[in-house]
C-alpha cells in the first residue's frame, strides 16, 4: 500500500482516479486485500490463475496486457509488481488504445489453449523429467549454423519468392523457379507469415519421434498460391480437417539437447480465436 500511495502522489492522483488495479500474487486474495486498504472500488484485474497460472516476474506485464485489451480511452491503471521489493506504475490510456487492440492477445491465447491432464507430459515440456523416447529419438540434432545464417532471411521471416516470369509463389526459394526454370534473380520476396492459409492434407504420424505425439504434418495452401509442407500444432485430440483456416506461429522446431541449442521455424495452427 505504501508504494502504491507514493506512486499516486508522484502522479498527482488519488485512488479514486484509478479505474483498473493490477497486482499479481501467488497468494489468493492478496490483491483484493491491498486494494481494500487503498480504498479502491474499481476493477481489480484477474490474476489469470485459470488457464495460465503464475508466471513469476513476467506476470505483472502479462496482466497489464490483458487489461489493455479492454481498457478505454483516458482510463488509468495502477500496476504493482511485488517480489524482492515493489515496483509501482501509474498508466493512462489514450485515444489510440482503440486502434491498438491485438488480433489475439491474452484472451485469444487462452481460448486457443489445448488442455492436458498428464502431469508427466507437463514435466517433460518444462524439462523436469527425462522421458525415454526409444531408438527413434536417438539422433543427432546438430544445427548447421552457417546454413542457418545464410537462410535466415527466408527461414526466420518466412519469406517465399514470387516468380516475375510466371507468377508462381514458392518456398523455399531455389536457384530456379520450380515451374518455368527462371533464375532466382526473377524471384521477388513474398512474406507468408500473415497470408491466409488452409489445410490441404494432414497426417498424424505416431512412429516418428515427437515431444508431443503424434507428429502432425501436411500441405498448407496459401491464398497467394503458395503450397508448403508444414507441421501442425495446438490441434487437440479432435484432429484437423481439410479446409480448416490456419495461421502461422514461430515455434521451436528441434532441440539440440547435447549442445543446449533450440532451432526455430514456422508451424501452422488452427485459426480459432485469431
Amino acid at each position: 500500500p505504501e508504494a502504491a500511495q507514493a506512486a499516486l502522489a508522484d502522479a498527482g492522483l488519488g485512488i479514486g482516479d484509478i479505474q483498473h488495479f493490477i497486482m499479481p500474487s501467488y497468494l489468493k486474495g492478496a490483491a483484493e486485500a491491498v486494494a481494500k486498504r487503498l480504498g479502491f472500488t474499481g476493477s481489480i484485474a484477474s490474476g489469470l490463475e485459470d488457464g495460465i497460472g503464475y508466471s513469476g516476474a513476467a506476470h505483472p506485464l502479462l496482466m497489464l496486457a490483458a487489461v489493455l485489451e479492454r481498457a478505454g480511452p483516458d482510463e488509468r491503471i495502477l500496476l504493482l509488481g511485488f517480489g524482492q521489493g515493489v515496483d509501482a506504475l501509474v498508466l493512462q490510456a489514450t485515444d489510440a488504445i482503440v486502434a491498438a487492440r491485438p488480433a489475439r492477445g491474452i484472451a485469444g491465447s487462452l481460448a486457443d489453449g489445448v488442455p492436458t491432464d498428464s502431469y508427466l507430459r507437463l514435466l517433460s515440456f518444462q524439462g523436469g523429467i527425462d522421458m525415454e523416447w526409444g531408438m527413434r529419438a536417438e539422433k543427432s540434432s546438430k544445427t548447421s549454423l552457417s546454413e542457418q545464417y545464410r537462410s535466415a532471411g527466408q527461414m526466420e521471416a518466412f519469406v517465399a519468392g514470387e516468380c516475375g516470369n510466371c507468377g508462381t509463389v514458392q518456398f523455399p526459394q531455389l536457384q530456379y523457379c520450380v515451374r518455368c526454370n527462371a533464375p532466382a534473380e526473377r524471384l521477388a520476396p513474398v512474406p507468408l507469415r500473415d497470408v491466409p492459409a488452409q489445410v490441404q492434407t494432414e497426417t498424424a504420424d505416431w512412429l516418428s519421434y515427437h515431444p508431443a505425439p503424434p507428429l502432425r504434418v501436411g500441405f498448407v495452401t496459401f491464398d497467394n498460391g503458395a503450397r508448403v509442407l508444414m507441421e501442425f500444432v495446438d490441434v487437440g485430440e479432435g484432429g484437423i480437417d481439410t479446409g480448416t483456416p490456419l495461421r502461422m506461429v514461430f515455434r521451436i522446431k528441434e532441440q539440440d539437447r547435447q549442445r543446449g541449442y533450440n532451432r526455430y521455424f514456422w508451424k501452422a495452427t488452427p485459426l480459432r480465436a485469431a
